[in-house]
């Protein structure tokens, strides 16, 4: 089958899509890898220098682009634009097979396992854990109920009828939501939904696939005769370096309060190793840059109250037009006098009583 990466980042963060990408070529080098990011790239970095094709969010012409971009923030936009890329890339490719991975990832194999799955299903989702948690991992039972039975990071479509129909319904679902968080754990706890809405998704329980800092306690870290890692005596495929951060590559998750040491030293070595990749793909020049889609036009900072604002009260007025990232634009429920940029600063006396006379 014709298969095809892809992952979604920010501009800032396209050091790690990059890694990734890297890994996917030397493992997996008959794949095509794709990178969507999600705001404008204002010239920081070459789109055509990188050794990927890269997509930028405006170019899926997603209805009410603007306002998605608004009211979420950037790990919220990432999420609800998987399914939408996903259908765009079996819109305008020829490939058979799309492998989603989130850009904190790396391939340490061909993922065989699961191209042979996929001979069959039309989708495949990574369960978080396989076996009941033990006492001693860094997550329990509650935690990943909490999370979702499957984890969003990683999944597979092959273009099917099916496969399409469920990419439908996860991003209608998401839109529906409109501004992602923590509620449904962003667009993951969708997928708990999806295994029971399409049956004929496969569940890859494969542990060498989305290891990672919550399941090791099951899978089992090591090299075989050969000197290749597997996880739980299965060849590792996918890791998952969730919360890893390269200014602490002694830890293998750091979000405080969650601190998972790397405890082996084979696991140690292999974040020194990631952590030296990252820094290559140039991490310290991307630290340097802003999120797209975080300010106004003018360098203003969008607050949670500006999205808090739009969302409740601007979204759906009949006849909106303009962008709200452009500090000239009025917000129609309010007859122009209050806008969404100058939320933070008081109607005077007079206009608030113009106003209450205009209603």
């Amino acid at each position: 089958m014709k298969t095809l990466a892809f992952t979604i980042v920010t501009r800032n963060r396209i050091h790690l899509a990059r890694v990734l990408m890297q890994s996917i070529a030397a493992e997996f080098p008959e794949a095509g890898r794709h990178v969507l990011v999600v705001d404008p790239c204002d010239g920081l970095f070459d789109p055509a220098a990188e050794p990927f094709n890269v997509t930028f969010g405006a170019e899926l012409a997603l209805p009410d682009f603007d306002s998605y971009t608004f009211v979420n923030d950037a790990l919220s936009l990432c999420c609800l634009l998987k399914p939408a890329f996903a259908l765009h890339l079996l819109e305008r490719c020829d490939a058979d097979l799309l492998l989603y991975a989130d850009s904190d990832m790396l391939c340490h194999a061909r993922p065989d396992a699961l191209l042979q799955v996929m001979r069959d299903a039309p989708v495949a989702l990574t369960p978080h854990v396989l076996t009941p948690l033990a006492d001693i991992a860094p997550r329990t039972d509650n935690d990943i109920m909490r999370s979702g039975a499957f984890n969003a990071g990683f999944f597979a479509v092959r273009r099917s009828s099916e496969a399409e129909r469920f990419l439908v319904w996860w991003l209608a679902a998401l839109k529906r939501e409109r501004k992602l968080d923590a509620t449904f754990c962003h667009d993951q706890q969708f997928l708990s939904l999806a295994a029971v809405y399409f049956p004929a998704i496969a569940v890859l329980r494969d542990p060498g696939y989305n290891a990672a800092y919550w399941n090791l306690t099951e899978r089992p870290l090591a090299r075989d005769p050969g000197g290749r890692l597997t996880v739980g005596n299965r060849p590792l495929s996918i890791f998952h370096y969730s919360f890893f951060d390269v200014a602490t590559p002694h830890l293998l998750a750091n979000r405080p309060p969650l601190i998972v040491p790397a405890g082996s030293e084979l696991m140690k070595n292999l974040l020194r190793s990631y952590a030296d990749s990252i820094l290559r793909a140039g991490f310290e020049t991307c630290l340097r840059w802003s999120y797209g889609y975080g300010c106004f036009t003018d360098g203003k900072p969008i607050t949670r109250a500006h999205q808090e604002y739009y969302l409740g009260r601007v979204w759906d007025e009949p006849g909106r037009n303009g962008s709200p990232f452009e500090p000239t634009f009025r917000t129609a429920g309010c007859h122009g006098l209050k806008s969404v940029y100058s939320l933070d600063r008081p109607l005077p006396r007079f206009i608030r009583w113009l106003r209450g006379k205009l209603r």
